[in-house]
């Protein structure tokens, strides 16, 4: 016989499982890295960097768009937009003068983590990964390939909210 508490929780489980399945490639769930952002970090050599992330959501294009500058003396910029994909998860563009103009996909969100991957071909080159934005601000890690073919990690960001 079930109790009034067992089919509460199992009323909460349900509900929560289909909020997860919901939001996980939910575009306006981007919105979350709405705002200004303080980053600091390491590179993986232990160099240190920093850098400022500010993100807008633009409605009509149901689209967000990053600018991220590093602090003297980094000389990185760059300009990320991010929205739907086509059929299930994310498309993002980035474009920076080392780069240059580059595609990357997300199946979205796994674990509160949202993993970008840029692709030549079917070969994986570069990743992305985010952690969702709470009180305490966010993280990003970028992971290059290295001559092996193996990610690694490039650097590490820890965000923060400008008030």
């Amino acid at each position: 016989m079930r109790t009034r508490a067992s089919i509460l929780a199992a009323a909460v489980l349900a509900s929560v499982g289909a909020a997860e399945a919901q939001s996980k490639t939910d575009v306006t769930s981007l919105k979350a890295f709405q705002g200004r952002w303080d980053c600091t970090g390491a590179f993986a050599s232990g160099k240190p960097t920093a850098s400022d992330i500010t993100a807008t959501w633009d409605a009509p294009s149901q689209s967000l768009i990053l600018h991220q500058d590093d602090k003297p003396p980094g000389p990185f910029h760059a300009i990320e937009l991010w929205g739907a994909g086509e059929g299930v998860g994310f498309r993002a563009a980035i474009s920076d003068p080392f780069s240059g103009e580059r595609w990357l996909e997300s199946p979205g969100w796994a674990d509160d983590k949202l993993t970008w991957t840029r692709y030549e071909g079917v070969k994986p080159m570069e990743r992305f990964i985010y952690s969702r934005p709470n009180a305490r601000g966010f993280f990003v890690e970028w992971f290059p390939i290295d001559k092996t073919g193996a990610f690694v990690l490039g650097d590490r960001l820890a965000c923060k909210a400008v008030a």
